[in-house]
Formats: structure tokens, sequence, C-alpha cells
């Protein structure tokens, strides 16, 4: 099987913004939770900062508009339909929450 290799990147402040692309989805992180999705027909879907200061500025830094931040259920809900529509694991690390021990094992 042949997969096309992610494009990694930062972001923001520091070294704890990351994004991803895989297959027309982006993911960015704030240290290792995934904040903001976008894909190439949906587009951006942003969460509200539940967290601090460093992860409001990875916010600020993907879109600063606050008017398009949803809930953190929403994020979950809308990132997770979008992973099974693709097929793709919900985890992108033994340390996300929900992430059953056995993918990683």
């Amino acid at each position: 099987m042949k997969v096309d290799m992610p494009d990694i990147g930062t972001y923001g402040r520091g070294s704890y913004g990351r994004w991803a692309r895989i297959a027309g989805l982006t993911v960015w992180f704030s240290y290792r939770t995934p904040v903001a999705f976008s894909t190439m027909t949906g587009g951006l879907v942003i969460r509200e900062n539940d967290w601090n200061t460093t992860t409001g500025c990875h916010l600020n830094a993907i879109d600063s508009d606050k008017s398009k931040r949803v809930s953190g259920a929403e994020f979950e809900a809308a990132l997770t339909a979008e992973l099974e529509r693709r097929e793709a694991p919900r985890c992108f690390g033994p340390q996300s929450a929900g992430c059953p021990s056995s993918e990683w094992d």
C-alpha cells in the first residue's frame, strides 16, 4: 500500500502549535490537542478556547475571528464525523483524550 506522507508544520507561539495535512484534511494542534481542522470542501472548524493563553494564541494564529468558534462538544463531534467519513484513526497519539491504549500497543 502506498500512503502519501503528511505535510507537517508549526505555527503560532513557541513550538507547541503544530498542524498536519493528509488527504485533504488539515488538523491544527495546541500541544497534543486538536483545536481546529479544515477540509478542501467544508472550510475551517475551530473550537473555543477552554484552556490557557498559549492555546488562545494558537487559536488566534489560526483565525482571530472568535465568532467562528464552536463549543468543544460541537468541535469533537464534527472532527469525529470527518475522521469516520474518511475512515481515519481518531487518535493522534498515545496521550490523546479518548484514545484506547490498544491502538498504540
